[in-house]
């Protein structure tokens, strides 16, 4: 969706608290900061407007049960399918260094170093989480497999991006 079309899912179809707008606008910002360098560091054509899209709206659905599996339903209901499987996969990514880097993957990680609408560094972020589950070791578990996943590709994203991607955020939270 373009950003009129983002508007009216977030405004009129599925309303978003401010709170989740600012938190969409800041992983939107970081994503399209990303996806440019990238796309002018390794000569890709990574589709700028749709990570800006997907970062916006990858949490249309928060509060729902299975958020990022709902947020793709509907997305994918209003025709947006490639938005609608950045949504789906922004919390339970799976990629290995095998596979390129996406959109998707870009998204995913602009999500990790966001936290409400401020930067914060990957580890900081899971950290969080683990703390909030430390109770549950299943949890603590899963958290631990997507930490060492992200670590993977944030490595990857470096790579093609030519700088580190908590670098590349600190320039995006200025402008």
């Amino acid at each position: 969706p373009n950003m009129a079309e983002c508007e009216v899912i977030f405004t009129r179809l599925h309303p978003m608290p401010a709170k989740g707008l600012a938190h969409g606008r800041a992983v939107a910002g970081v994503a399209v900061a990303i996806a440019e360098a990238v796309n002018r560091h390794s000569a890709r054509s990574l589709d700028i407007e749709l990570c800006r899209a997907g970062g916006w709206l990858h949490d249309i659905a928060k509060g729902q049960r299975d958020h990022e599996r709902e947020g793709e339903r509907w997305l994918r209901e209003l025709g947006f399918d490639r938005a609608g499987a950045i949504v789906g996969a922004h919390r339970d990514l799976f990629w290995e260094p095998s596979m390129a880097v996406g959109e998707r993957e870009i998204v995913y990680l602009a999500d990790k170093l966001i936290q409400e609408s401020r930067l914060v560094t990957v580890c900081e972020w899971f950290e969080r989480k683990r703390t909030l589950h430390r109770d549950d070791a299943t949890a603590i578990r899963a958290i631990d497999h997507w930490r060492e996943q992200t670590e993977l590709l944030v490595a990857a994203i470096g790579t093609e991006a030519g700088q580190p991607p908590a670098e590349i955020a600190k320039t995006a939270m200025v402008a």
